[in-house]
């Protein structure tokens, strides 16, 4: 039967493969043929292609540099010319041919000489100027338009030109006749002829070229456009005039932190020695956008230099990026909570939203697999997470990688991590390492929650380590992997407070380890070493750091007969912080059941939960469904303590539903809480006398599935002093129903 078998499928393969026909070769560039100009340019060649091919003939080789001279498939080529400083135009063609010189293309470069007869260069037309203005009699000029008609930020009737991208002196502003101005756009080549121009400088003090007649299209082809990065001591000596540049290193002075780009903020270096000015017209569609307090860069047209402070005209808010970090202070995060996430945009392998991932790869001569493996993607911030494994080559197979994991345990997951007193000892100590830099001071207690799983040989047993100097190490708490991944589920919580015994102040850096120690494994032996197929470890979802702290909400205004802000609640991961806590969403505190008297105050229910200022009604358990098809909605209660007092009252609360955040691009729809996402409505019941709303119970629709509160108030008539309100909800099968509550309040 198995070769009857194997001859069918090799019949159909045939079949299925008379009738295919491949896709024909195609080698297509969107450049043939390029007008240079005489200056150093750069062109980009986008190279259509399905087929390897390489660069076969190169007839200009010495002035022009191809990024790159052979490849497989479609590629983006980059031409780098020289400068042209002869005074013959010169010309020559790269060839383009597939591997199998079947398909050729040509490029042909023809670059103008550094000099043309009645040709001036804009840095000759400069040295002309005179007070009170000159005349000029006879020539014409060239260029490429680097002013953006659509930003409305410049003069009117008025455009800047370069006739280099590196050359000092080279930009001039040239001002038309309102009946003769056409807007030349960025990029594009004119000819200005100079006949009868008046050059002089205008009321913002530019240098300005008032020409008689509307400028002429240009032959050459439209180059890269690079703005050259300087300092503000280097626009400060006027030679950038009207070019286009870049100040890599700047922020808004700090007297103007907190206004928008049509206010035109000054600007300054880190030594707040040098100055400059955004200026942004109020009728530039970016003119209300707000910038950052922090440095960073601006890229824009230099204007005139007026009491020491040179005008920089961006032509986008996209070329305007200012942090939240002051130039010279550290990176580092300001405040709790903060979250490191692993949470991934879609259901596709690294694509990871928040932080920047590191493939590693394992080295055989040293048996490790090492490095920074994902970073924080702001900058400002600079948190990064490292990792040391120690494996033999049958263990690395699989590790690490970033998974995104259908229930957005999104993961790295990584093989071969060995204690020190495993019975195989390690070169170096194994774990994961996180180095948080610090802009305020770390309170003295603080939680750790992070989420972790491991195969059958991992190694079971792991501890939290911090520290201040990667030196000393103060142990956080000890930690168990008790069930193995299996089937995308058994992905496991961990919360570790911890009360530090150093202290962390603004510009330390909090070190925080996970490591594992001992041979106990998960799956029960206890000689695990970390290297066998089976022995991969996941730290998934996010590592978050935040602060226990107990809340302070204001009692409401009125004849307030009970008030519940829940500020006793402290465990949980606040679900309101946004996808970045990832499955971590799913993590509360405590039960009611364990609640203190303080946090009960009074109230009663089950399958009631605290989160960080807030309470979760109803539960569903996401570390130990043996499949994540297996997951259980298990419906919750709160009620209120009797109310004490009789008479019509009202009920307000704040309400908001879980939503999974496995709902994503790409999610699959069968897995339960995915396709049948937690409900947005909610049961509130009067309890003894009284109506709500006019009956027993009332079904509240539309409470928020977003990461906010919605607010609800519901009329309570005929009420009791042992009246008292329930909460909860009356989920279909198959339904979910996990849902939070804030601030209730029952004023008279």
């Amino acid at each position: 039967m198995k070769k009857i078998a194997i001859l069918s499928s090799l019949i159909l393969l045939a079949a299925c493969n008379k009738g295919t026909l491949l896709p024909s070769p195609i080698i297509k560039v969107d450049l043939e043929n390029i007008q240079a100009p005489y200056f150093p340019v750069s062109y980009e060649v986008h190279l259509t292609a399905n087929v390897s091919w390489r660069i076969s003939e190169n007839e200009v080789f010495e002035w022009v540099s191809p990024s790159i001279s052979e490849s497989r498939g479609s590629a983006t080529m980059v031409l780098e010319l020289l400068e042209n400083d002869t005074d013959s135009q010169r010309s020559g063609k790269i060839v383009i041919v597939s591997d199998d010189n079947s398909i050729r293309r040509e490029i042909q470069i023809v670059q103008r000489a550094a000099s043309e007869k009645g040709m001036a260069r804009i840095s000759e037309v400069r040295s002309l100027e005179r007070t009170g203005g000159y005349t000029i009699l006879q020539g014409t000029i060239r260029g490429f338009v680097v002013t953006e008609p659509s930003a409305s930020n410049y003069r009117e009737f008025s455009f800047a030109m370069e006739d280099s991208f590196s050359m000092k002196n080279s930009g001039i502003t040239v001002t038309v006749p309102e009946d003769k101005f056409s807007a030349p756009s960025q990029g594009e080549e004119v000819i200005v002829s100079l006949a009868g121009a008046m050059l002089s400088r205008d009321e913002d003090g530019i240098l300005t070229l008032h020409v008689k007649d509307a400028p002429q299209k240009g032959g050459a082809t439209s180059p890269v456009m690079q703005a050259d990065s300087l300092s503000l001591e280097d626009i400060e000596s006027g030679m950038y005039e009207s070019m286009l540049v870049c100040i890599p290193a700047c922020q808004v002075v700090e007297e103007e932190t907190g206004g928008v780009l049509g206010s035109s903020p000054k600007i300054t270096d880190e030594q707040i020695e040098h100055f400059g000015r955004m200026v942004v017209s109020p009728d530039a569609p970016f003119a209300s956008q707000s910038y950052g307090k922090g440095g960073g860069s601006v890229t824009g047209i230099v204007g005139a230099v007026k009491n020491g402070i040179t005008d920089i005209r961006p032509f986008s808010d996209r070329l305007i990026h200012f942090g939240t970090k002051r130039l010279g202070e550290k990176p580092g995060i300001t405040g709790l909570p903060y979250v490191f996430s692993f949470y991934c945009s879609s259901q596709f392998d690294g694509a990871c939203k928040y932080i920047n991932y590191n493939k590693l790869y394992y080295n055989s001569e040293t048996a490790l697999t090492k490095g920074k493996i994902a970073e924080d993607r702001d900058p400002d911030i600079g948190v990064s997470l490292w990792m040391t494994a120690y494996a033999m080559a049958s263990s690395n197979t699989l590790g690490p990688n970033m998974w995104a994991e259908s229930g957005a345990h999104d993961n790295v997951n990584a093989a071969g991590f060995v204690s020190m007193d495993s019975k195989t000892v390690p070169p170096e100590e194994c774990g994961w390492w996180l180095d948080v830099p610090l802009s305020f001071d770390l309170p003295e207690q603080f939680t750790v929650t992070f989420g972790m799983g491991g195969n059958t040989w991992s190694i079971a047993t792991w501890s939290l380590y911090y520290s201040k100097d990667r030196e000393n190490w103060f142990k956080g708490g000890d930690y168990l992997i008790d069930h193995i991944i299996e089937g995308g589920s058994y992905y496991l919580y961990y919360s570790i407070p911890i009360v530090s015994e150093t202290d962390f102040v603004k510009g330390d850096v909090l070190y925080l380890k996970f490591v594992p120690h001992g041979t106990k494994g998960v799956g029960g032996s206890n000689s695990a070493d970390g290297h066998g197929k089976s022995c991969f470890i996941r730290l998934h979802s996010a590592i978050i750091i935040s602060s226990p702290e107990v809340q302070s909400t204001p009692s409401p205004a009125g004849d307030v007969v009970w008030f519940e802000p829940f500020d006793n609640l402290t465990g949980g991961v606040d679900y309101f912080i946004g996808d970045k806590v990832a499955a971590l969403s799913n993590y509360p505190g405590k039960s009611i059941d364990a609640w203190s008297g303080e946090q009960l105050n009074s109230m009663s229910g089950h399958h009631v939960y605290e989160r960080p200022g807030y309470a979760q009604i109803g539960f569903v358990d996401s570390e130990r469904a043996a499949t994540r098809k297996e997951y259980v909605n298990v419906p919750g209660a709160l009620e209120s303590p009797q109310l004490g007092v009789s008479g019509n009252l009202t009920l307000t609360f704040d309400a908001a539903a879980y939503r999974t955040p496995a709902i994503r691009s790409g999610a699959d729809i069968t897995t339960s809480d995915v396709g049948h996402p937690d409900i947005t409505r909610i049961l509130v019941e009067v309890i003894g006398d009284g109506l709500i709303d006019g009956a027993s119970s009332v079904v509240v629709q539309n409470i928020s599935a977003t990461h906010e509160f919605s607010h609800h108030t519901l009329k309570i008539t005929g009420a009791s002093p042992s009246t008292r309100i329930r909460f909860t909800s009356d989920p279909a099968t198959g339904e979910f129903s996990r849902w939070f509550i804030d601030n209730i309040t029952v004023t008279k």
